[in-house]
């Protein structure tokens, strides 16, 4: 007896897309979670961008610390209100904001590494002679 691989993947997915549970619970969990990160998102830009006198954000913060993540929430929350009426589509968008978001979570580690490595010692600098200056 041969089994045939994609006639046998093409079945699952297609059963997938036609269950209304999977699709049901797929809407729910997606539609929460997207609620719940565009909450979390919109307050944590809130809270990191208010009221810093000395930290003004340019164009590249607001776009990989604040605009992108809250797209990508957003997007996982339409998709949970699409999945039932266009199940693909919002697969899609689910697989794209996952997708993003490992961009983002990549260049953010990436620019943390960089800031390390090229701020840190000019601040650790200026704290030892300030601490120098203290003690004379």
């Amino acid at each position: 007896m041969q089994h045939d691989e994609s006639a046998a993947t093409d079945r699952t997915v297609g059963q997938f897309l036609r269950d209304r549970r999977i699709l049901g619970s797929l809407a729910l969990c997606s539609g929460v979670t997207g609620a719940v990160l565009s909450g979390y998102g919109t307050a944590t830009t809130y809270r990191m961008y208010r009221g810093k006198p000395t930290y003004h954000p340019v164009v590249e913060d607001w776009i990989w610390n604040a605009t992108l993540p809250l797209l990508c929430y957003l997007a996982l929350l339409a998709a949970g209100a699409l999945v039932l009426r266009h199940a693909a589509s919002a697969l899609y968008m689910i697989g794209g904001a996952a997708l993003t978001l490992l961009f983002v979570g990549i260049h953010n580690a990436w620019d943390l590494a960089v800031w390390i490595t090229v701020e840190r010692p000019s601040v650790q600098a200026k704290h030892k002679a300030r601490s120098s200056e203290a003690r004379d």
